[in-house]
């Protein structure tokens, strides 16, 4: 009987703890998706812990439907506890007490509130009493239990970081600080932070050869490179695609051969033609620009470029 018992026990305790952590993530997924518009991985993965420290204190006492009320309420008190540290100001970049603290809180309340006679009698024996758990009265002993543990968890922390701060060593060296406790500890930054990220893109932007924005036409990029919407020349047209960079524009071509095209290029009546409808464009959008007129529904900016001339086709 005692065999049995073990196993039915344990085979509770592992579909109570799945269904726990499940429900939680689905819940914050929702929400997350709901109030955002995206899905937020890190709140997920958050979300799941919450719903195991949910049911932790009461995964072997509860039946499969109290372990799914106990992660989706789980989920809900790790949000406001989060949002709560977030309002608060309170430095938390693992959510720790968010995860551990209000979730966990919240599963010594779920212990008391959906634990049932008969799986307690199953875990501990036929001979113990149950009435405090048939009576409701556990959730009351559960609020005890919270709040002593609360007592001496405050007292052991409060004692410990005092000490530590008396000497000196509560925390590291400013230097330490900016540089990541791997950094200093380990010898070597597991994760770049985020100064030394922005420090290495802009040196990889910086030793790539890229145009001018300022000069490059829209009318200069090849038709795949071209934004859909970019009707209009303006600074930065081209997506700088593969084979772009260290493109010269037309435009320098135009500047150093006095608008002229490029050496050697000829200019048939095609050509002649397409350049009059581009400076009848060209002074057609400064106008629009110096009386502030919407062009196809949207406003033209003040700093567009003016549009180059066409030198082959």
């Amino acid at each position: 009987q005692k065999r049995e018992n073990a196993i039915n026990v344990a085979a509770l305790v592992a579909i109570n703890t799945t269904i726990s952590a499940a429900s939680s993530a689905i819940v914050c997924t929702t929400f997350s998706r709901i109030r955002t518009g995206m899905y937020n991985l890190t709140k997920t993965l958050n979300a799941v812990l919450a719903g195991l420290v949910s049911v932790t204190a009461g995964c072997a006492y509860m039946e499969p439907w109290g372990a799914l009320l106990t992660g989706s309420m789980g989920s809900v008190a790790y949000l406001l506890g989060s949002n709560g540290i977030h309002a608060l100001k309170i430095d938390d970049p693992l959510e720790v007490f968010s995860v551990h603290g209000v979730a966990g809180i919240w599963g010594l309340l779920a212990a008391g509130i959906f634990a049932t006679s008969g799986n307690v009698k199953q875990v501990h024996g036929e001979d113990v009493t149950t009435s405090a758990v048939s009576s409701g009265a556990q959730v009351g002993y559960q609020v005890i239990g919270i709040l002593l543990i609360s007592a001496w968890t405050s007292f052991a922390a409060i004692s410990s970081f005092l000490l530590l701060k008396m000497l000196n060593m509560l925390r590291v060296t400013e230097d330490e600080e900016k540089r990541g406790l791997d950094f200093a500890v380990h010898g070597k930054a597991y994760v770049p932070s985020l100064a030394i990220r922005r420090s290495q893109r802009s040196q990889s932007k910086a030793s790539m050869s890229k145009p001018d924005r300022k000069h490059v036409s829209f009318l200069d990029c090849p038709r795949d490179s071209r934004h859909p919407h970019d009707r209009l020349e303006k600074p930065g047209a081209c997506r700088y695609g593969p084979g772009l960079e260290g493109k010269r524009s037309r435009s320098d071509s135009n500047d150093s051969n006095q608008g002229h095209g490029v050496s050697g290029a000829v200019e048939t009546p095609a050509i002649v033609d397409l350049n009059n409808r581009i400076h009848q464009t060209d002074t057609a959008i400064s106008t629009i620009i110096r009386n502030k007129k919407p062009l196809g529904g949207y406003y033209v900016p003040k700093n567009i470029s003016r549009l180059h001339r066409i030198d082959t086709i």
